[in-house]
């Protein structure tokens, strides 16, 4: 059997590839802002993971956020747009903003946990929105 694709067939060939880059399960994606906060004062630099929960039957893409002066933004240069729906989001933050011209040892030191990484589940939207996390004291506690 031979292989022949014309014009066309090599055009749907790469619009079949660009369907399956533009996102796992084939949902919309979208983008979530808002503050972060830690026993509601401002975490100073962090990040967040949206990871959907397939144990919920929710699929998709996991999307992230920079957390810089208590608020993240998916939408930022770091930052990925998640489905909306159950997931499980991790919250990872330092007690200061990261200096890189604190030096040791030849490598860039990083300020100290605010907390230990703190993972809890949440819906989250089916739509572009503002979610505000706060990370409760217990979380400190956590070893």
């Amino acid at each position: 059997m031979r292989l022949w694709m014309g014009a066309n067939g090599c055009c749907c060939l790469v619009l079949c590839f660009a369907g399956l880059l533009s996102g796992c399960g084939g949902g919309k994606a979208y983008h979530l802002s808002g503050k972060a906060t830690f026993k509601g004062k401002d975490i100073p630099e962090g990040y967040i993971i949206f990871e959907p929960d397939g144990s919920k039957g929710n699929m998709g893409q996991p999307g992230r956020a920079k957390i810089l002066d208590g608020q993240y933004s998916t939408r930022d240069e770091d930052g990925m747009s998640t489905v909306g729906g159950p997931h499980v989001i991790r919250i990872v933050a330092h007690n200061a903003k990261m200096d890189t011209s604190v030096v040791k040892g030849g490598e860039v030191v990083m300020p100290d946990l605010l907390f230990p990484p703190y993972s809890f589940n949440q819906d989250l939207p089916s739509e572009h929105s503002e979610v505000d996390f706060d990370v409760p004291a217990e979380a400190a506690k956590k070893k």
